[in-house]
């Protein structure tokens, strides 16, 4: 579900907010949103990265259609945005994030980044059109401590992210794949799929906790219902299918050349082709995008309350290794562990 633009500031407000000077360090950029064919053709070998507060980072991007867009058309795009990612250092990039009105991700392999390798125009996963299908269960949630590039660098945010997810998506030719991704690499993905529908980290976290006047002050308009899309769950309906796609073996073969063992992950990650395991998926939180009548608003603020609970008892803990209390309500225990001083080390969040 796509959410609306109105989660963005007002059209009042939006004017002030181009090329907005934050600091001596820091001014925003005000970037044109540029539609697929006209990035495509793009003259730069890279991207243009927005800045915040610029509004295009508020529009959520559009899914597209590979076969009518064309493959020469999508590799141009990608191999752009594989640059505009190693110029910044990033592990990985949306383009939303550049201004590019298309669902496109893309994901560098952490070793690549530790070792702070030269771009060479190879390697790393595309994820285009991406849709999360499962999730493993809430209680496995992990703390992070994150930034993010389009970010005052100052800025920094405890966000929960999900341990493990099950990823549908088309490659840059239009092949249906899934894929399995764990610890720093899933971390990496919800990111930019934040980044995708047009959610940032400062959407994780409570008005008293941005790091300035000026900071709240932009964010406190529509800030309530953007936290309950960052906070929603919210799966694929092709999750509670019964028929299972398998992901395509060059696929599978291509993700394994990359997808090694992140620094601070406990498992490997794995993607081989997953079915749905009703044992170790919770369904979808609701979705805060669709109408809703009273019960429904109901169940809807008691989970934004229990999650903010939940963010606010990680923020007080000092030692993040530490099992939080998460939820009263729940009566549960979300055992919680914090896994490095902050993204894997030598990664740099996105």
């Amino acid at each position: 579900v796509t959410p609306s633009n109105s989660f963005a500031v007002s059209e009042d407000d939006l004017s002030s907010l181009k090329n907005f000077v934050y600091g001596d360090n820091w001014i925003g950029t005000s970037l044109s949103l540029l539609s697929p064919q006209e990035a495509a053709t793009w003259q730069q070998p890279s991207y243009d990265m927005g800045r915040w507060p610029d509004p295009i980072l508020r529009r959520p991007a559009t899914a597209i259609d590979i076969s009518k867009f064309g493959m020469e058309n999508m590799k141009s795009v990608a191999n752009k945005l594989r640059k505009t990612a190693r110029e910044n250092g990033a592990v990985g990039l949306a383009a939303q994030q550049c201004g590019i009105d298309v669902s496109i991700i893309f994901v560098d392999d952490p070793k690549r980044i530790k070792k702070k390798q030269k771009d060479d125009g190879e390697g790393g996963l595309f994820l285009v059109n991406p849709t999360i299908l499962e999730r493993s269960p809430e209680v496995d949630m992990k703390v992070w401590r994150e930034e993010c590039l389009v970010l005052p660098p100052s800025f920094t945010a405890t966000v929960l992210r999900d341990n493990i997810v099950t990823v549908q998506y088309n490659n840059i030719v239009g092949e249906s794949n899934k894929i399995k991704l764990r610890g720093e690499v899933a971390r990496c993905l919800q990111h930019e799929l934040d980044h995708d529908r047009g959610i940032l980290i400062t959407d994780h976290v409570e008005i008293d906790d941005l790091e300035s006047g000026a900071m709240k002050k932009i964010e406190a308009v529509g800030h309530d219902d953007r936290m309950a899309l960052a906070y929603s769950r919210f799966m694929s309906e092709e999750s509670f299918d019964n028929s299972s796609s398998s992901s395509s073996q060059s696929e599978t073969s291509v993700a394994r050349d990359f997808l090694v063992q992140p620094a601070n992950a406990v498992d490997d990650v794995d993607i081989s082709p997953t079915q749905t395991d009703d044992t170790n998926v919770k369904k979808a939180d609701i979705d805060p995008t669709l109408v809703c009548e009273d019960a429904c608003k109901e169940e809807r603020k008691k989970r934004i309350q229990e999650r903010r609970a939940m963010m606010q008892q990680s923020r007080s803990s000092t030692q993040r290794s530490e099992v939080f209390e998460l939820s009263k309500q729940r009566a549960k225990l979300y055992g919680t562990e914090y896994q490095g001083a902050s993204c894997a080390p030598g990664i740099p969040c996105i």
